[in-house]
């Protein structure tokens, strides 16, 4: 029996299992670079979203008292002072928009406020911001699922473990 066609079997598949691990590592890497840039993008459609509340909070203002604002500009705040992405920044950002929905809600009940062709812009900018947030976050979630996917491929342990890969949180 010869050995040397197996040891060069060994060494063959050797070669392509490291070759496989490296190229998964490179994959591994450009997904993590996709998600810093996806993760900017998503910050950056929300704030700008959150920056269209001051316009309207101002020309709400004509039409109700100003305390009729004061837990969405907190709630704001407290969003905007969340800079990192996780749990807590969707829930705060959920609150946000859901306290906007019921105050916007009780302003469309004024006819005067139905008429305001400024607001009505403001909600056509809202809801193209919405659109532009639901783009950024599904291409977020599916660089996160292909990432996480990747991450749990065998021949990725090693390169896991060196990388210290964590699962990724979807948004």
């Amino acid at each position: 029996m010869e050995i040397t066609p197996l040891i060069n079997l060994v060494i063959a598949t050797a070669i392509l299992l490291v070759a496989a691990g490296t190229f998964l590592g490179f994959q591994m890497k450009n997904l993590a670079a996709e998600l810093t840039v996806l993760s900017y993008k998503l910050y950056f459609e929300l704030t700008r979203k959150a920056d269209l509340l001051p316009q309207i909070i101002e020309k709400l203002s004509k039409y109700f008292g100003r305390e009729s604002f004061d837990e969405l500009i907190a709630a704001r705040a407290d969003t905007m002072a969340q800079t990192t992405f996780n749990a807590e920044k969707k829930t705060k950002e959920e609150r946000l928009w859901n306290i906007f929905q019921g105050l916007w809600e009780n302003a469309q009940d004024k006819e005067e406020v139905r008429k305001d062709l400024v607001l009505t812009a403001l909600q056509k900018d809202l809801n193209e911001a919405d659109a532009r947030i639901v783009g950024v976050r599904n291409a977020y979630n599916l660089t996160a699922k292909k990432y996480n996917n990747l991450a749990g491929n065998f021949l990725l342990k090693p390169v896991v473990l060196i990388i210290k890969a964590r699962k990724i949180e979807s948004f």
